[in-house]
């Protein structure tokens, strides 16, 4: 357990990576989580609901704004945002019935492939997907990001964000219709955690 002095650190740290993902169509939960952990809190229990909360609260800010300048795409937002509401408290029975560890695992694995493909540059090739494609897409990929924001407290933004550039979106619209995504999981796996 860390000092108190510790979580002195916690507020501006986290209006940084607040004020950084909301740009990216991301919560922030991937470092929201584990700082808190290392702040202390429990990994099930109080990290990962305490981080979804922040995740919601950024996410929903952002996704706010983005739909005030109509930047976000709704055909696409709602059958990802459906699946994943339908799928997070299917992902947040498995982690009530799994031993923290493995849910630990989880989310480093999750989290260390969103690095590897940031940090490695990959850009995926903007695709041109029909409207029917495009909520197929939404569909199968909102199921299992919506199971995984559930077990491990996710939003899944760093994998939403360039599934929708491979099905068209303009990078800003992308961001955009991400955050609104985003909101959806975050709120249905918070609710689930809770």
């Amino acid at each position: 357990m860390h000092t108190m002095n510790s979580l002195y650190f916690a507020p501006p740290i986290f209006f940084i990576i607040a004020f950084v993902f909301s740009m990216l169509g991301m919560g922030g939960s991937q470092l929201y989580i584990p700082i808190l952990f290392w702040l202390g809190m429990d990994f099930k229990t109080q990290a990962i609901p305490l981080g979804m909360l922040l995740n919601i609260v950024n996410s929903l800010s952002a996704a706010f704004v983005y739909g005030r300048k109509k930047l976000i795409n709704w055909r696409v937002a709602i059958p990802f945002g459906i699946s994943m509401i339908l799928f997070a408290p299917i992902g947040t029975m498995a982690n009530i019935h799994l031993p923290t560890r493995p849910i630990i695992l989880v989310f480093a694995v999750f989290t260390a492939t969103a690095a590897l493909l940031m940090l490695s540059g990959w850009k995926p090739k903007r695709g041109s997907l029909s409207n029917c494609e495009r909520i197929f897409l939404g569909l199968v990929s909102g199921a299992f990001l919506g199971f995984f924001a559930g077990l491990i407290g996710r939003g899944g933004g760093s994998f939403v964000v360039p599934l929708l550039y491979i099905a068209g979106l303009e990078p800003k619209l992308a961001a955009a219709t991400s955050s609104a995504i985003v909101s959806f999981s975050g709120l249905s796996s918070f609710v689930s955690h809770i």
